[in-house]
């Protein structure tokens, strides 16, 4: 009975399914990487280190960019620029701001 062959109804069935999984793995899965890579989120490493400024020193939060020595360089989160930092503690993992389409 139709030598083995699967029905008309299964094959356009999985004739379907084929390509809603096209659909989504070249335009749906990209669109959602690209939107969530712009979203304002990143997860990366947040210590907070001790900072000196001229003569004045302060405790500052950067996101860590690398080590150099026995501190880290890093982008200041409270003034906005690269800063060195000794004395460095964990403090969270996840970066929060504007997203792209506020900005």
């Amino acid at each position: 009975e139709g030598g083995g062959r699967p029905s008309s109804g299964l094959r356009r069935a999985a004739a379907l399914e084929q390509w809603v999984a096209l659909g989504l793995t070249t335009v749906a899965l990209p669109v959602l990487c690209f939107v969530s890579a712009l979203d304002g989120q990143a997860w990366t490493s947040i210590v907070r280190c001790e900072v000196t400024y001229g003569t004045r020193a302060g405790s500052d939060r950067l996101i860590e960019l690398g080590r150099k020595g026995n501190g880290v360089v890093g982008w200041n989160l409270d003034t906005g620029e690269i800063s060195n930092g000794l004395g460095c503690t964990g403090e969270e993992s996840l970066y929060v701001r504007e997203p792209w389409w506020r900005g």
